[in-house]
């Protein structure tokens, strides 16, 4: 299927989705270039773009993405793209290779979201760009496809992130976008969903007047969930604790950002990261947050990185982010939110961070895209296992 859409439509669109996927037989040569922090980089088509990962019971790493190849360009001059491929690759505990999967996706469907629902089965969710439809399916370790479903939605919907919750269910996060009478409605929507995709529950999510940015969501260590939006017109964080019944416990708003990412800590505390503008500069903010949704505390760790951070919590607090170099940081902060580190990659052209995992032995993985080739859209996705230990 041949979608026609200016570029920045097109970014807006790099969400996910996933459905009727078929097994592609006729798999690209990978490209693999090892360099420094066990470096590799994938380029299966123009566009390599990995939206997500997961870890296997082995030690490696479950990834899925959506791949795009430019086809030329319509009568505006804007690039036209195919969005018809999606990626499941499989790597080991080193990124390397085990094996790759592409699948040609229903109309303009994207991959999002990769969710364990146990040790061999794992939950994707995604998107139609542009459609009223929320995806799921399921695959095993193989990347064969299980059960797959077609969820619609009141509106334009953009699929966010997914998780497992403490019954065992499947809570989804995403944005939808209804116009009406000449005026934008943007709120967010929570799907409730059986491991098999049917729909349990769901719950909208309105910013006042504003006009939502981006959600993630959390498990909590009580069994809850933590829910992060943004408004982008205020500059106004959104947090909501709910239980697995989708029902309110608290609700918090924190001002002065977007773009948030969250980790819950062991101890019932919540990790928050968030960008926000300062003049012509832009700064990223860490936040701790309280099990009542109070703030600890709060640091400005970067006015350098381009966009919020990733962040994970291998025994300490860790920030990952874009700088405008441009690179990545990788911050050290200790419990109480004080610097221990900070440390920058010289990783050529890279264009952002799209996920980070803790790993064993005081490493991370991270995942990111990275611009490639002579063309203005050409980007490769790279994977990266990086050494953080304390120095």
């Amino acid at each position: 299927m041949v979608r026609r859409i200016p570029y920045f439509l097109l970014v807006m669109a790099m969400l996910s989705a996933c459905s009727h996927a078929q097994p592609d037989k006729n798999i690209p040569t990978l490209s693999a270039l090892k360099g420094t922090n066990h470096q590799h980089s994938y380029e299966f088509a123009q566009w390599t773009n990995g939206k997500d990962a997961t870890p296997l019971r082995d030690g490696g790493f479950l990834i899925i993405g959506t791949l795009l190849d430019e086809i030329g360009k319509n009568k505006r001059d804007s690039m036209v793209f195919d969005l018809s491929r999606g990626f499941i690759l499989n790597v080991d505990e080193h990124l390397e290779e085990r094996w790759m999967r592409t699948y040609e996706l229903d109309k303009n469907m994207e991959f999002g979201s990769i969710t364990p629902i146990n040790d061999s089965l794992f939950a994707c969710l995604g998107n139609d760009y542009g459609l009223r439809v929320l995806r799921f399916f399921t695959i095993d370790e193989k990347g064969n496809i299980g059960n797959e479903k077609r969820i619609d939605v009141p509106g334009s919907y953009e699929h966010h992130a997914a998780l497992k919750c403490a019954d065992g269910k499947i809570i989804s996060t995403g944005g939808v976008f209804v116009l009406q009478e000449d005026k934008l409605d943007y709120y967010t929507l929570i799907h409730k969903l059986n491991v098999d995709g049917s729909v349990l529950m769901e719950r909208e999510i309105r910013n006042h007047d504003g006009i939502m940015d981006r959600s993630c969501i959390v498990s909590t260590a009580d069994g809850n969930l933590l829910f992060a939006t943004s408004d982008i017109s205020n500059g106004m964080i959104r947090l909501i604790k709910m239980d697995c019944r989708l029902k309110t416990i608290w609700d918090q708003e924190i001002s002065g950002g977007m773009n948030p990412n969250l980790i819950a800590t062991p101890n019932g505390f919540y990790l928050l990261s968030f960008f926000n503008f300062q003049g012509n500069h832009g700064s990223t903010t860490m936040m701790l947050v309280g099990e009542n949704g109070n703030i600890v505390w709060q640091r400005t760790i970067s006015r350098t990185m381009s966009a919020a951070p990733k962040i994970a919590l291998p025994g300490g607090f860790w920030a990952v982010g874009n700088t405008r170099t441009p690179g990545a940081r990788l911050t050290r902060l200790s419990a109480r939110g004080t610097d221990q580190w900070n440390r920058d990659f010289e990783i050529d052209s890279l264009y952002r961070i799209s996920w980070i995992e803790p790993a064993a032995n005081e490493t991370i993985f991270m995942m990111g895209l990275q611009t490639s080739g002579q063309g203005p859209y050409d980007r490769k996705m790279v994977l990266l296992n990086v050494d953080a230990k304390q120095e």
